[in-house]
């Protein structure tokens, strides 16, 4: 009876995990983030300025927050489980490359160039 119960509670934890896919990742950072956006689980998210500031920010019809930090070309995404919680969080640095954005030498505008993804 052990057993069943043990084995209930590993499938139970195993199944709640889930592989957050990110594609289409855009970001604009001129001496600091000025906008991200990105595609997860096949829903658009996006955020710009103040917003950005935020520990969370929903993304409608998205079961997950996100919040994005970085600079220089080194960016993160970490996505929270649910919406305004401190649960489970996942991060993973995502690949871009960046080129001149046209509003001075510091703006940048930086594209996802590879596979990108995390397990929550």
């Amino acid at each position: 009876m052990k057993f069943f119960a043990a084995a209930a509670i590993l499938a139970t934890s195993v199944a709640a995990t889930r592989t957050i896919v990110v594609t289409d990742t855009t970001i604009r950072d001129n001496a600091g983030l000025q906008s991200v956006s990105f595609t997860a689980l096949g829903i658009k998210c996006s955020a710009e300025g103040a917003a950005l500031g935020a520990r969370q920010i929903a993304c409608p019809g998205l079961d997950y927050s996100w919040h994005a930090a970085g600079s220089n070309s080194e960016y993160t995404l970490t996505f929270f489980a649910g919406t305004n919680t401190d649960a489970a969080q996942a991060d993973g640095k995502v690949p871009v490359n960046c080129r001149a954005g046209g509003n001075g030498a510091n703006d940048n505008v930086c594209q996802q160039t590879g596979d990108f993804a995390v397990t929550l």
